[in-house]
């Protein structure tokens, strides 16, 4: 099948890491394609993976983005059209409808769905959607609540091999961390955003722990899409473990939490220089590039022209030297005897007014006359 994936977001939220991965899989036995409204790190790592891309925000001027959309359907011929969220699903829905695709399948990931639906999005999602993908019995529940019943649960796989982790090295990490061989490991992986909810699972491990002192707890996440909002909640996330850690000492080693999330936001400054550096090598590179081809259509276009001159400077040459040799014939035939013709070449000869070759030219010239005048009298 040829499927077409469409997302709202670039960054390598939950969702969008989820969806490369589904992408990368199911590339192996279909053409798989990615239309994303923005640019950034899902697109360029679908070109890396050489998942051909398509980017242009099609929540704005809805009838250059139909247009787009028909180009995309008919001339990558796609049979399934899989969207990563419920609104997108909706609008390239309502644009299969539009363009008499309606044989294409229209077919979305749910991967939250916690607010009420309006019923106008009720009745556009039975309309337009084919068939919803929950990631997990919570989504599907919410839905089938509120008279969606087009879904199935399919929860959201990782690349085994990916994941595939040496005991060793978490031996070293359990060592660099401090967490001793019977300690419990609670870890929250996820964007920092109020509906994540690490503000409460930090306020629950600090109530655990009054039971249960050997409890270490983790955040591994960031502020991925750059969003404002998330990062005055990563600060206020921050600013509580600091108080706790002020206030209290029932949260064990909860300095390990800082140092996960001061280790992450180095990490994630550290890439963004890299991407920076990375950004200004490929455009000198491609200023270099340019610069080059610019001075190979001007060395081209040079030699283009001398060539032209080589040929009329040739034309030139052959055009005076049948002028010098019926000159020469001219003066033989006219003004000098054989004896004094003779005598006027060698001068000129020695004069350096005509070289060894033409001579030579004139030389045989006059010998093939001579014969001829001689077999006329004979």
């Amino acid at each position: 099948m040829n499927i077409l994936y469409v997302s709202d977001l670039s960054g390598m939220g939950g969702g969008e890491v989820s969806l490369l991965y589904l992408m990368d899989n199911i590339s192996e036995k279909n053409k798989v394609e990615l239309l994303c409204r923005v640019p950034g790190t899902l697109v360029n790592e679908c070109n890396r993976k050489s998942i051909k891309t398509f980017c242009y925000d099609f929540k704005k001027n809805l009838i250059k983005s139909l247009i787009n959309f028909k180009k995309i359907i008919n001339e990558e011929e796609i049979n399934v059209v899989h969207s990563n969220e419920l609104t997108t699903a909706i609008l390239h829905g309502i644009f299969l409808c539009i363009i008499g695709k309606k044989n294409v399948l229209n077919v979305c990931t749910c991967h939250g769905q916690w607010y009420q639906l309006s019923k106008i999005k009720k009745i556009l999602i039975k309309r337009y959607i084919k068939h919803i993908f929950c990631v997990s019995c919570a989504v599907e529940n919410n839905l089938n609540k509120q008279g969606i019943n087009n879904t199935s649960v399919s929860y959201l796989g990782v690349p085994a091999k990916k994941f595939n982790v040496d005991r060793k090295n978490v031996q070293e990490l359990k060592e660099e961390l401090g967490i001793k061989e019977k300690d419990i490991v609670v870890c929250t992986i996820a964007r920092f955003q109020k509906i994540k909810g690490q503000l409460k699972g930090i306020k629950a491990i600090k109530e655990l722990h009054k039971e249960y002192p050997d409890i270490n707890y983790f955040l591994v996440g960031g502020n991925v899409f750059g969003s404002e909002k998330d990062l005055k909640y990563l600060e206020e996330v921050k600013k509580y473990i600091e108080q706790t850690n002020d206030t209290t000492s029932n949260l064990k080693d909860s300095n390990d939490i800082n140092v996960i999330l001061d280790k992450y936001e180095q990490d994630l400054k550290n890439h963004s220089n890299e991407v920076k550096e990375l950004k200004k090598k490929i455009t000198t590179r491609e200023d270099r590039i340019s610069d080059l081809e610019n001075r190979l259509d001007f060395a081209n276009d040079t030699i283009d022209m001398l060539e032209d001159k080589v040929d009329k400077l040739q034309e030139a040459l052959n055009y005076f030297k049948e002028l010098w040799n019926k000159f020469i014939k001219f003066l033989q035939d006219k003004f000098f005897s054989s004896n004094k013709y003779d005598d006027l070449i060698v001068e000129l000869h020695e004069e350096e007014i005509i070289d060894d070759d033409d001579l030579e030219i004139i030389q045989n010239e006059f010998s093939s006359n001579y014969a001829k005048d001689d077999d006329l009298e004979r």
